[in-house]
């Protein structure tokens, strides 16, 4: 015998099942942290911008000195063995070419001027039987191959006078001074130490009564109108400053900044030690303001190129990453997550979570991420 449910049981039960389809979620939908929905007020008082393309140009700092520039420093020394009887340059002194920086007296330069007084009088003595040798020739007392003979004593006499006029000249004597000995006959004991570049004196290593010989470093002379600036890039940089456009020159304690400048030399090899390339200017200095040893940065600018950029001010730091708040709708913004490069006039590159197009907030990020941050309760 079967025995039917009555209808009041079905009616509940179909009541049970209507009132679970139509009850809550168990718990609400967690608000999302990285947005945030703002009255249209606030939203009307931020500024955004919209992401697009600009020329920029990838600066490189690096630290630099300045120094001398070695084309323009003229190390001077005596030319022969001697004694020095006068100093007429001190450091810091203002010199031109050919100014008198010492005088020495010397034993081996009075031995060099009669060496030259003799071997004139020698010439002068060939010369002499030169002609009597083609008098005799012609009258046919002696054979033409005589007067040849004679003819390269000659010669040989006039090699030895330019010689030992080399050899005064290599000893620091003027082709004046050296015609003058020729001339008069008469012996120079001493001999001066001159310039041979205009500049400034920036050392000094002679004093009166010193023995010196060649090859010792009596003054270094400095054109300071021109000097190099040397920096230090890390190696990995090399592709940029092969083809960097120009550099900028920073000298903080003259308040010089950007001053341009071309990129004159990248070495050719690294400093096996600090891994870097050295780089290095050149820039003129009228008014020799910028002194050897000053500290100094070089600012390598890079070509243009067109990039993805947004505006600096719009970037929020949080812990070691970059972040904007891209626009999601009308009052709706998404804090987003950036990788982003060094600014450049204002500008950030984007390499990558943004798109052409994009609108982010540039003024009143740091407001808004305080906001949505207070709502998270972070």
């Amino acid at each position: 015998m079967s025995v039917r449910p009555s209808s009041g049981w079905g009616v509940l039960l179909l009541l049970g099942v209507c009132a679970t389809l139509a009850a809550p979620a168990s718990s609400a939908e967690e608000a999302d942290p990285l947005t945030i929905e703002v009255s249209a007020g606030l939203a009307a008082r931020l500024e955004t911008a919209v992401i697009e393309r600009h020329a920029l140009q990838r600066r490189l700092r690096l630290p630099a000195v300045v120094e001398l520039d070695e084309e323009r420093v003229s190390r001077i020394g005596a030319g022969v063995n001697g004694r020095i009887v006068e100093v007429a340059a001190f450091r810091g002194d203002a010199v031109q070419r050919g100014d008198l920086l010492a005088r020495l007296t010397s034993p081996e330069l009075t031995q060099a001027q009669v060496a030259l007084l003799g071997a004139l009088a020698e010439v002068d003595l060939q010369r002499r039987a030169v002609q009597r040798a083609a008098d005799l020739v012609e009258a046919e007392v002696i054979s033409q191959a005589e007067l040849e003979r004679r003819n390269k004593q000659l010669f040989m006499a006039a090699t030895a006078v330019q010689s030992h006029r080399d050899e005064l000249r290599l000893m620091g004597m003027s082709r004046r001074e050296i015609e003058e000995v020729e001339r008069s006959e008469t012996i120079r004991s001493e001999v001066g130490v001159l310039s041979s570049l205009g500049g400034t004196v920036i050392e000094r290593d002679v004093s009166r009564g010193q023995v010196v010989a060649p090859g010792d470093p009596l003054f270094t002379i400095a054109d300071l109108s021109m000097v190099r600036i040397e920096g230090q890039a890390p190696e990995r940089e090399a592709t940029f400053l092969a083809k960097a456009d120009h550099l900028l020159v920073e000298i903080p304690a003259l308040r010089i900044f950007e001053r341009k400048a071309a990129l004159d030399y990248v070495s050719a090899t690294v400093n096996p030690g600090s891994r870097t390339l050295t780089v290095r200017t050149r820039i003129e200095t009228p008014s020799e303001s910028v002194k050897p040893e000053m500290l100094a940065t070089l600012v390598v600018v890079g070509p243009a190129e067109r990039r993805l950029a947004v505006p600096a001010p719009g970037v929020v730091r949080e812990g070691d990453e970059d972040f904007v708040f891209v626009r999601e709708g009308e009052g709706r913004f998404r804090f987003t997550r950036v990788t982003l490069e060094a600014a450049i006039d204002g500008l950030r590159a984007v390499s990558s979570g943004l798109s052409e197009g994009d609108v982010v907030v540039v003024d009143g990020a740091f407001r808004l991420n305080s906001e949505r941050r207070r709502r998270a309760g972070i």
